[in-house]
């Protein structure tokens, strides 16, 4: 994600988690961000069924006080059920030309 302007405080991304046992199992997300970003994700638990390969979406709200980051921002969103974790991290930076 960008922030590189006093429009991009807030960026909004949309993401998938598949299933990849054949458990019936509740995931909870844990999210690790770094000072200065805020990091919301919606919904905070995803319940899957038994069946391999289903998908759920979930939703990343990064939002920042600052309308430019002064460095490249390191973090990672985590979604456990208490036997598996699946972590995505990301990177927010400030640099307008990706």
């Amino acid at each position: 994600s960008n922030f590189n302007g006093e429009e991009s405080r807030r960026v909004l991304v949309t993401s998938v988690a598949s299933r990849l046992t054949g458990d019936d199992t509740v995931d909870n997300v844990s999210i690790n961000a770094p000072k200065g970003l805020r990091v919301r994700v919606i919904p905070t638990s995803l319940h899957f069924k038994k069946k391999i390969g289903d998908t759920l979406s979930y939703q990343g709200i990064f939002s920042s006080s600052t309308s430019t980051l002064k460095e490249d921002a390191f973090g990672s969103i985590t979604w456990s059920n208490g036997m598996y974790r699946v972590r995505s991290p990301f990177v927010v930076t400030s640099k307008a030309d990706i």
